[in-house]
């Protein structure tokens, strides 16, 4: 989740989640800039009230490196690595360059790469079956299993499973959680809520949890007020 509106769907780094964001300020791949941006302004506003302006800049300054850092260790952990590795960069850039190209749903990916490397059956296929062109999957797939065998005291399947959930509160299942809700029926949002409150377990019970989003999700449109 990058903001209060919405969770991504297919990976696109200029998706915009708010529909009054009209020149993209706010897009998925803009955060940082963004983050950064209010960092300087409330630096601003708290400047007259600190007497060492070169250490305000500064501290300023030091988000970018510790964003660039952070996001390190967030992608190493999701393709199952305890630690951030230079050697892994080219990985991580090169899969999220993949599912763009390629518009794979985001959390299906990353929750069928984890249960692919876990050894469960058929998982390696169901990979495969979000990309248009599975050979370009296939090919970073050897990749992926090439860093593995190269830094195996890092890498642990069980933590992908504990990094990527299966299960998000995408807009479409909440909309249906709503409209039942609105016509006197609370059975799907407790369900919803149930399968939130452990979103790294595979809800049997409910598979439309962990389901490709339906076309019409594609038209929901989230605002600050929604």
């Amino acid at each position: 989740d990058y903001g209060p509106f919405q969770f991504l769907d297919a990976f696109d780094p200029a998706h915009i989640c708010n529909h009054s964001d009209t020149q993209g300020r706010y897009a998925f791949n803009r955060q940082p800039g963004v983050v950064y941006w209010n960092l300087f302004c409330l630096g601003q506003a708290l400047l007259p009230l600190i007497d060492d302006h070169d250490a305000t800049v500064a501290a300023l300054e030091s988000f970018k490196p510790a964003y660039a850092q952070a996001f390190d260790l967030a992608m190493a952990r999701k393709l199952g690595f305890s630690a951030a590795d230079t050697a892994l960069t080219p990985l991580h850039t090169s899969a999220l360059e993949l599912l763009a190209a390629q518009r794979v749903d985001f959390t299906l990916f990353w929750r069928r790469l984890s249960l692919r490397a876990a050894g469960h059956e058929d998982s390696a296929q169901r990979v495969q079956d979000l990309f248009i062109d599975p050979s370009a999957a296939l090919s970073w797939l050897e990749t992926f299993d090439r860093a593995h065998a190269q830094l195996p005291a890092l890498s642990q399947a069980q933590q992908m499973l504990r990094t990527n959930p299966a299960v998000v509160l995408r807009n479409h299942l909440g909309e249906l959680a709503i409209r039942a809700a609105q016509g006197g029926d609370f059975a799907p949002l407790a369900q919803l809520q149930s399968a939130l409150d452990t979103p790294f377990d595979e809800p049997l019970a409910n598979p439309h949890f962990t389901a490709l989003p339906p076309d019409w999700a594609q038209g929901i449109e989230i605002s600050c007020s929604s």
